[in-house]
């Protein structure tokens, strides 16, 4: 193939996963609708200035339409195009009128989400690559055949003995995940109706990508994509929070499977028990001491409490009652819940991510332009984020204990 045939061809596959038309492109870059497709076609090359044009408009680094670095290697181009296309299956969209469809001018949030998420996947392999160091494999753990809520509840404790956790609450999910199951976790604070999308490959292992919401939320949406990767390593994963549209069956398992990781049923009667009465009811304060103690939303463990009948009717009655009144005053009051027992807030990358990143600079691997393009920084900004990485974890001088000494 022609370079111009191939640099035309990557301009064509860009546009398509965010979803726009050549006209809207071609408008965009002050170009003639006709101009745009001899280019994808590679009957007009690309100027220097063009492609740094493209670059900008369809989100894409000049490597990627150059096929450079890792751009040419590993290709999971085709889980991202899966999940493009799940997430236009799910959106809702006003019926069509009669004649030509127009198509949008600009890219959806979820798949500007997508692309993101795809961009980072590739900064981690290629920071892998320049710094020698392995990737952490998941482990092999036995599919489930039927999918069933029996394989979910097995499944799950199948993980936690791999975490070594018994049936304890689990503190800081999202570490020891990526830790022992080499999961490599992003979190994008933009707007979307994407909650997370995840997907499995060699190259890579298993990728997370979840949008900030509470810690309790997103504990369960990393715990479902886990879930469904488990279940099925092939198929790539969108959630997009959609409690009305009919799940398929591993979906379902998924979910199952969240619920029993993150809340297990030995472990939830034992504290449960300690904190009911004679009559086998709770209080509301109990119920928000339990959810608090295993890091999910009241909702979530007032489904896992309904699943194993810990409690009555009556009692399920006047935990409904305390969420709608407590989502009442969260919306009238605006103001965050503490958020227990993780971290209170999820960064962007993975911490080793952050590791490799900062090992490649300061070992001359990467440029500070590329180490800001990884960080998703500036370039002036790279250096703060070097001297703010090193001082969290230096302790002072003449106090070894950390506690910072006041100047006479």
């Amino acid at each position: 193939m022609e370079p111009n045939a191939e640099v035309g061809q990557r301009i064509a596959k860009a546009r398509e996963f965010l979803g726009l038309t050549q006209a809207v492109i071609a408008e965009k870059l002050g170009l003639a609708r006709t101009t745009q497709v001899a280019i994808e076609q590679g009957r007009r090359p690309v100027s220097v200035a063009e492609l740094y044009r493209y670059a900008e408009v369809l989100s894409r680094p000049l490597d990627y339409f150059l096929g450079l670095g890792v751009w040419g290697k590993a290709d999971f181009r085709p889980q991202f195009r899966r999940m493009a296309e799940r997430v236009d299956a799910s959106a809702a969209s006003p019926p069509r009128r009669p004649g030509r469809p127009k198509g949008p001018t600009e890219a959806s949030p979820e798949r500007l989400a997508l692309m993101k998420f795809e961009g980072l996947c590739r900064n981690y392999l290629e920071l892998e690559e320049v710094n020698g160091l392995p990737r952490a494999a998941m482990p092999e753990l036995p599919a489930p055949r039927h999918h069933s809520a029996l394989e979910a509840e097995q499944l799950a404790a199948t993980v936690r003995a791999h975490l070594d956790l018994g049936d304890a609450p689990i503190r800081d999910l999202r570490v020891r995940l990526e830790d022992s199951f080499g999961l490599r976790v992003y979190v994008v604070d933009q707007p979307t109706h994407l909650s997370a999308a995840a997907f499995h490959h060699p190259a890579i292992g298993g990728s997370v990508l979840l949008t900030e919401r509470s810690i309790p939320r997103m504990r369960s949406s990393l715990a479902h994509a886990l879930g469904h990767l488990l279940a099925n390593r092939e198929e790539a994963m969108v959630d997009m929070g959609e409690g009305s549209r009919r799940k398929t069956a591993v979906e379902s398992f998924a979910a199952a499977f969240a619920a029993a990781l993150l809340l297990p049923a030995r472990g939830l009667r034992e504290r449960f028990g300690a904190v009911h009465n004679e009559a086998n009811e709770v209080s509301d304060i109990a119920v928000l001491y339990l959810a608090r103690a295993f890091g999910v939303s009241v909702a979530a463990l007032r489904a896992r409490l309904e699943a194993l009948r810990l409690v009555s009717t009556a009692t399920l009655r006047r935990i409904d009652e305390a969420i709608r009144q407590a989502g009442s005053r969260a919306r009238a009051e605006s103001e965050p819940a503490q958020e227990l027992p993780d971290q209170p807030r999820w960064e962007m990358l993975p911490e080793y991510y952050v590791f490799l990143a900062m090992r490649a600079y300061r070992k001359e691997l990467i440029s500070r332009g590329r180490l800001a393009e990884c960080l998703g920084t500036t370039e002036g900004d790279t250096a703060l984020r070097l001297l703010r990485y090193v001082a969290s974890v230096t302790e002072p001088a003449g106090d070894p204990s950390g506690t910072v000494v006041p100047t006479p």
